[in-house]
């Protein structure tokens, strides 16, 4: 899809279609950044592919592709924007990563909808007392282990960007 024009739909907030947002600003391509109030998420649900959210439209001529599933679509559009690494190996160490940053964001959710108090309180603990460092040094003996400075020798890739994105949630 050479001259694709882009729709990401998602609500008003960041989390789940931030790392897709920073993809396409990072590569600087054009797109249209659709956000909705959760009470509008009816008039949206049927058009995603599995009622879902974020999902992305990719329009060229009379071809239409709607892609679901946040890391899905990240993925999608970092290797369209030769942002996921330069081969296969290198690729494949940026989805590893990111997808580690994939789990720790789930682990987020779940506190998030926790209903019990002390549970909650217990996997928040959990989380920053445990989960985040040991990610964060995964990450850094990465960077050491690469001689680069980055996970991989390219230097800006799409999990770079998942990180950030990851960061900025945590501290918020």
């Amino acid at each position: 899809m050479g001259n694709a024009q882009y729709k990401l739909y998602y609500f008003e907030f960041k989390f789940r279609a931030e790392t897709i947002r920073f993809i396409f600003e990072a590569a600087g391509k054009p797109y249209e950044d659709i956000r909705f109030a959760q009470s509008k998420w009816p008039e949206y649900k049927n058009e995603s592919p599995f009622g879902t959210a974020p999902y992305l439209e990719i329009s060229n001529g009379s071809q239409t592709l709607k892609l679901g599933e946040s890391i899905a679509i990240a993925r999608y559009v970092a290797r369209k924007f030769k942002l996921a690494g330069k081969s296969d190996e290198e690729s494949a160490i940026v989805d590893m990563y990111a997808d580690l940053i994939t789990d720790l964001m789930n682990q987020m959710v779940r506190i998030i909808v926790e209903k019990d108090e002390g549970k909650k309180k217990q996997e928040q603990d959990k989380l920053q007392n445990e989960l985040v460092p040991k990610c964060f040094q995964l990450f850094d003996d990465r960077i050491a282990q690469s001689k680069s400075g980055y996970f991989v020798p390219c230097e800006t890739t799409w999990h770079k960007i998942s990180t950030f994105t990851l960061s900025n949630s945590i501290v918020k």
